[in-house]
């Protein structure tokens, strides 16, 4: 799949396989987008079939969501509801955690929302950044890294309490 000036969307494989075969010309498909976001998705899409590290599909998810909010936004100034494709795979009432996990391969919304919350957690402490390079290397699971974070986030608050006890006071 190409879009009207040349740029390959699905096929760069093939492409290089042609091009090494002397092959001088292939059959495609000439594709147009509504818009950057609509191609973006398209991309993402194109390679569901690919095995990915953790990482990639977080990377994916965060594209998602990004379109999955900016359509949310224009739903909303148009006034109308969501029909989202979701429904169809998550139930009559989809969130964009479960479009986005299971587009991505992650899963529905617990485990999205666990692998979000992991995928937030290593940019601020070293030792889940490392294990999400063994998430990557299917050495640790998600559940298992999320039970992690979990723990770190009590010690945290546990701390925080302590160094703040009126602020955590009961009322």
């Amino acid at each position: 799949s190409i879009k009207k000036d040349g740029t390959i969307i699905s096929g760069h494989r093939r492409w290089r396989s042609s091009k090494e075969l002397n092959i001088k010309t292939v059959p495609v498909n000439i594709i147009t987008y509504k818009n950057e976001n609509e191609e973006k998705e398209a991309i993402i899409s194109f390679n569901n079939q690919r095995e990915k590290t953790f990482s990639q599909r977080m990377k994916e998810a965060q594209q998602l969501e990004i379109i999955e909010r900016e359509r949310a936004q224009e739903r909303k100034k148009a006034g109308k509801k969501s029909t989202h494709q979701l429904q169809v795979t998550a139930g009559k009432n989809g969130r964009t955690g479960d479009y986005v996990g299971i587009k991505t391969g992650i899963g529905k919304r617990n485990t999205y929302e666990r692998a979000l919350k992991i995928w937030k957690a290593k940019d601020k402490n070293p030792v889940i950044a490392e294990m999400v390079k063994k998430i990557d290397g299917g050495i640790m699971s998600i559940g298992r890294v999320y039970g992690h974070v979990q723990r770190e986030e009590q010690k945290e608050k546990y701390q925080n309490k302590s160094k703040n006890p009126k602020k955590y006071a009961e009322k």
